[in-house]
């Protein structure tokens, strides 16, 4: 069922869905002011959110790919009338943050000398300087790891302009690829974008 709610002078200001649950509990949802095509097909996708869980059932692929699809406002809008679940809000890395954590948690995880500790440092900066340190880890793909490397042997220098050795590239990839390997583990990215690509340098 769907109204229009009136302002004080009669004018239509805003919109609303209203549907009872499996428990007879009567919910009102807040559309605001939305086209009637708008309404109707919000309509059509809360009737199946309303039967499939009345049903106990998963709804058919059409809804969940349309719920999938809603914006966080309105998702949460209708996963408070239980109809739908909440979203799992994750956390959002960026490289400035998980990189140094990541190097953190090597160095109290082995004995790291300070030759390595410094290797860690030049491989931290490369990144820095290639993608920023707002660069969001997760949004760092199997292309930009590609690229990363190519970076690195044309002007991975860090102190001064020009290519790096084609071991030092290996190297610092391997490095690399450790750090998004943690990442993993820790479940802040699903899959390490340098597996392979690292590799490929240190056999080069």
């Amino acid at each position: 069922m769907s109204t229009k709610l009136k302002d004080k002078n009669g004018k239509s200001k805003t919109k609303r869905l209203t549907f009872i649950d499996q428990n007879g509990k009567r919910h009102y949802i807040r559309l605001g002011n939305v086209s009637e095509k708008m309404m109707g097909t919000i309509r059509i996708y809360v009737r199946k959110l309303v039967t499939a869980k009345a049903m106990n059932v998963s709804p058919d692929i059409d809804a969940a790919q349309w719920v999938a699809s809603l914006p966080d406002s309105f998702h949460a809008t209708l996963a408070k009338t239980g109809l739908i679940a909440p979203r799992v809000v994750t956390r959002v890395w960026t490289l400035g943050e998980m990189i140094p954590k990541v190097i953190k948690d090597k160095e109290k995880s082995v004995d790291a000398k300070t030759a390595t500790i410094e290797i860690y440092g030049q491989a931290e900066k490369s990144l820095y300087r290639f993608f920023g340190k707002d660069k969001r880890v997760d949004m760092i793909t199997a292309d930009d790891a590609r690229e990363f490397c190519k970076w690195l042997e044309k002007s991975g220098r860090l102190n001064k302009p020009g290519a790096l050795a084609q071991s030092t590239v290996g190297k610092r990839m391997q490095h690399v690829l450790s750090f998004f390997g943690e990442m993993v583990k820790s479940g802040v990215i699903p899959c390490n974008p340098f597996i392979g690509v690292a590799k490929k340098a240190t056999i080069d």
